[in-house]
This record gives C-alpha cells, sequence and structure tokens, in this order.
C-alpha cells in the first residue's frame, strides 16, 4: 500500500459558479500545479433547478449537456472559469439529476482522487437539513477538501495533523504524506491525550508509528508538546493552527455520528472562522486509488 504520485490523477471541482465555487477551482489549481494533475470542473443541473445563467427553456434544448457546443451557455460559463485559471488540463462536465446522487457517479465516472468543494457554511435551510458539505462528506468515498470564500489559494506548506485514539490516522498520514510529497510541506503532528486516565501509552504508541511513517518518506514534521486536557479539542486545533500559519488541516469524519439537528462535531473546523482550508476523510468509505491517487494512496 505504497503512496505514490501519478501523472493521470484527477481532482473533481463542482461548481454553481458562485464565488467560493470560484475560489474552490483557484485551490484545485494550485494543487494541480504543485501534483500534475488533471482538473474536472463539474456543473450539476439539479432536477427543479432553473439554470442560474440561462432561460428555464435551455432545458428543452438537446445541447444543454453538451459542454463543447458554441450554443450552450452553461458550457460557455464553465469555460470562462478556466480560461481564467490560465493552465492545461481542466476538463468541463455538465451533468442532470438530484446533486449528492449525480456527484457520486461523477465521481466514479472519472475515477476522481479527491473533490475540493467550496462552501458558504452552515447558513439559510442548511441549519435545519444539514449542512450541504457534510453531506458530500458523508457520500463520498475520496477525500475532500473544504474551502471558504476568502481561504486564499496557496500551495500548502504547514499541514496540521490532529492524533487522537481511534481517529483512523493510518488513512490520514498516507493523505498528509502525499500532499507533503507535492508541496514539501511540514507535518505538524498535534496530539490529544484527553483527561487524566486516558490511555497515554496507546496513543504514544501510535505518535511513534505516525512519526516513522513520515520518516520512511522523508516528510520534515513537528511534534506539537500538547497536553492540554481541555475537551475542546477542535479549538486546541484552531488555536495551534493560527501559529502555525497552517494551510491545511487533516482530518477524520463518522457519518455514524452526524445528525441533522445537531449536525457534525467537525463542523466547527469545517466552517471554522479564520477559513483555513480542511481536508476530511470519511472514516467508513475512505477508499484507496486503484490508480495511486493524489492522497488515497494505492
Amino acid at each position: 500500500m505504497e503512496p505514490r504520485i501519478g501523472n493521470e490523477n484527477c481532482i473533481l471541482v463542482p461548481t454553481d459558479f458562485s464565488p467560493v465555487c470560484k475560489n474552490a477551482l483557484s485551490h484545485a489549481v494550485e494543487l494541480s500545479i504543485a501534483s500534475n494533475c488533471k482538473i474536472y470542473l463539474l456543473h450539476i443541473i439539479t432536477e427543479n433547478q432553473i439554470p442560474t445563467i440561462s432561460h428555464k427553456d435551455l432545458l428543452d434544448n438537446e445541447n444543454y449537456l453538451d459542454e463543447q457546443n458554441p450554443l450552450n451557455p452553461i458550457g460557455q460559463k464553465l469555460q470562462e472559469l478556466i480560461d481564467d485559471c490560465d493552465i492545461e488540463g481542466i476538463v468541463p462536465i455538465i451533468r442532470q439529476g438530484e446533486f449528492f446522487e449525480t456527484l457520486t457517479d461523477a465521481i466514479e465516472e472519472i475515477n476522481a482522487d479527491i473533490i475540493v468543494l467550496g462552501t458558504h457554511g452552515k447558513v439559510g435551510i442548511q441549519r435545519i437539513l444539514g449542512s450541504y458539505a457534510v453531506k458530500v462528506i458523508d457520500i463520498s468515498d475520496i477525500p475532500v477538501i473544504i474551502v471558504q470564500e476568502y481561504a486564499q489559494p496557496k500551495i500548502y506548506k504547514n499541514i496540521i495533523f490532529p492524533i487522537k485514539l481511534k481517529s483512523g490516522d493510518r488513512q490520514k498520514v498516507q493523505s498528509a504524506v502525499l500532499l507533503a510529497l507535492a508541496t514539501d510541506a511540514k507535518i505538524h503532528i498535534f496530539p490529544y491525550f484527553g483527561p487524566k486516565g486516558a490511555d497515554y501509552v496507546k496513543l504514544n504508541n501510535e505518535i511513534i508509528q505516525v512519526c516513522n511513517y513520515l520518516n520512511r518518506y522523508g516528510i520534515e514534521y513537528h511534534l506539537v508538546d500538547n497536553f492540554n486536557d481541555d475537551e475542546n479539542f477542535n479549538q486546541q486545533i484552531l488555536d495551534y493552527s493560527i501559529t502555525a500559519n497552517a494551510d491545511l488541516i487533516i482530518i477524520m469524519s463518522n457519518a455514524d455520528k452526524h445528525h441533522i439537528i445537531s449536525g457534525a462535531q467537525e463542523e466547527s473546523l469545517l466552517f471554522n472562522k479564520q477559513q483555513i482550508p480542511i481536508l476530511c476523510l470519511n472514516k467508513k468509505k475512505v477508499r484507496h486509488s486503484s490508480s495511486g491517487g493524489l492522497v488515497t494512496g494505492n
């Protein structure tokens, strides 16, 4: 199960043409340049949606799913976004259907390795029905980078790696290694030892395994001295991320613990006020790419 950066890796960027999705595309471009990936820019027309850039009767036009048709305004809009990026290797995709089901199909269709998703946070109806970003993470078997509107696109040079018992750190460390190899990043291992009586020995053993794995690939890392037993580990992560000038935080997500009313425990990280991008892996579904994917290993 060796991590490898190949030449056929794919980044999927869903867009509704909003500024936050445009910013997500800019983040994907930075990642693509560092890792030599192809970007697929996806717009999904949902069943009850009037496309924001065209008239409703476009849906009666047989060309509305043809990305290359010069009479297709959706394709034109996608191409404008692509032209603004000024790099090669971005492929426009237009699909129609229920959003989450269609997104899942697109992931499989292009064999995507990672999603870069723009989010406004948990706003409007999402406060009642749940966050769209969390739902994307829940359905995805590949990592998702959550990007907010004002998160500055840049190469990831400081990656925060929180670690606690039973948090799926084997999957996370593979992602950390592949990103660090691509961007020459430093990994900040940030442990949570918990309240007194916690099993420090087991956690120390996990930390040693993570350090050994990073050493194996020559990844620079810093083990943070964090013995604060404050239960609010997410806030500890954010506080340290500010001092470390973090570009990315890698976390695990567990869909079994997500609820419509109470939401997800990791939302305070996903929608952090500092707007630090979050790479999130679905603990139950994340897969290993058969092609040695960008952050999933093989």
